[in-house]
């Protein structure tokens, strides 16, 4: 998959995009080499991501914008997105299409909201791995 590729399906316009970037994998900051994709998901990442190798590093608008200029290198094309994990499980997805999709069941299909009587409460888009144990 290229990354300009990504970036349509994404509905971003990356920084430093190459043409011809042919993403090989969605690896570590730390691990990544200059074919691969990263993700920062929190600020406590900002400083791996100026050492990082990635060619391409997908970051969160609000991350992005509140980032020192220097916080990702200049090599890298930077991928600012609305939702970065779920950029993140659009790749992984797009990368290993035969994969397969988790084994994931509703866990409150049938009513809007549930509240339990210590307050806790369930949202009706909540999803509980069918291996779970409740």
């Amino acid at each position: 998959m290229k990354l300009s590729e990504l970036a349509q399906a994404l509905a971003t316009t990356p920084r430093n995009l190459r043409a011809d970037f042919e993403i090989r994998a969605l690896t570590t900051l730390d691990q990544a080499g200059p074919q691969d994709v990263s993700f920062v998901s929190g600020d406590k990442y900002l400083k791996g991501a100026a050492a990082s190798r990635a060619g391409a590093i997908l970051v969160g608008k609000a991350l992005a914008d509140a980032a020192p200029a220097d916080t990702f290198p200049e090599s890298a094309a930077v991928l600012t997105v609305d939702e970065p994990w779920a950029a993140v499980i659009h790749l992984l997805q797009s990368l290993h299409p035969d994969a397969g999709q988790p084994d994931f069941v509703a866990a409150v299909p049938s009513v809007e909201h549930l509240e339990r009587p210590d307050g806790a409460t369930v949202h009706s888009t909540a999803l509980v791995d069918s291996s779970a144990q409740l």
